[in-house]
């Protein structure tokens, strides 16, 4: 599993059946005003070999609240075309919940999509049910 995008969710590192399971790749740093920055997904060196079985990313990100936009979104689910793999959007705190994220993301879906959604979000804190869409 392919994590372009790091530091991602920390309850990934334990789900794993052997320690090689996942691969990240380090983000580009944007620095932005007032000491703020952004990570963004380093395509130049995201490479998806053989041993890539899927593309999963979280957005917003967990616990950054990174969110990744609609272009590297689209790019990512390029990618994971060309490749004929899944792309795994964890969107348990995003869209298309209303009101959750405040930066401009727009859903992505399609045939190759894995969308993984949470109750939890929709003001039921106790309860952990999860949503799965896909094909």
């Amino acid at each position: 599993m392919l994590f372009p995008l790091a530091p991602e969710y920390i309850g990934y590192a334990d789900s794993g059946l052997d320690e090689e399971m996942f691969v990240s790749v380090r983000p580009q740093i944007e620095l932005l005003p007032e000491g703020q920055f952004k990570y963004h997904v380093d395509f130049d060196n995201l490479t998806i070999g053989d041993d890539i079985g899927m593309i999963c990313v979280s957005r917003p990100t967990n616990p950054t609240s990174n969110v990744l936009t609609d272009e590297e979104l689209v790019h990512l689910d390029e990618l994971a075309q060309q490749h004929s793999i899944p792309l795994v959007i964890d969107n348990a705190y995003g869209v298309p919940f209303p009101g959750i994220i405040f930066s401009d993301a727009t859903p992505l879906w399609n045939a190759n999509t894995i969308l993984c959604m949470s109750l939890s979000k929709l003001g039921l804190p106790g309860s952990r049910c999860g949503i799965i869409v896909g094909n």
